[in-house]
């Protein structure tokens, strides 16, 4: 797998994961949640899920889900922060992905010498 797909694969999990939680916390809101504490219920939950990931995905995961809470739930300055932390942790991933790689080869080359 590539290191784009890869890092592709992480953001589409947190997004879906980040929607999934937004919709869960709307039907709560329709049943008395209210509106300041829908952001900490966001976080909370994301955190507990999070906690499952490894810590290299985490931090692309945790900003891909944030991208899921509706633009109307923030203001401009979260939704600028949201994004920006969104595309740095794209980058960060992946540049740490594209790091390893000879590694990993490397590493690949020398199990497939071993075993024959």
């Amino acid at each position: 797998m590539s290191a784009t797909t890869e890092t592709d694969r992480i953001e589409a999990a947190g997004r879906k994961a980040g929607e999934a939680i937004w919709s869960a916390i709307e039907f709560a809101y329709e049943a008395g949640l209210t509106v300041q504490r829908m952001r900490r219920a966001f976080e909370v939950a994301l955190e507990a899920i999070a906690e499952d990931v490894t810590d290299n995905e985490r931090p692309l995961f945790q900003a891909s889900a944030y991208e899921a809470i509706p633009h109307v739930r923030l203001s401009a300055v979260e939704r600028a922060e949201i994004s920006r932390n969104a595309f740095d942790a794209y980058d960060d991933y992946l540049d740490m992905l594209r790091e390893h790689a000879p590694l990993d080869a490397a590493d690949f080359a020398h199990d497939l010498r071993g075993a024959a």
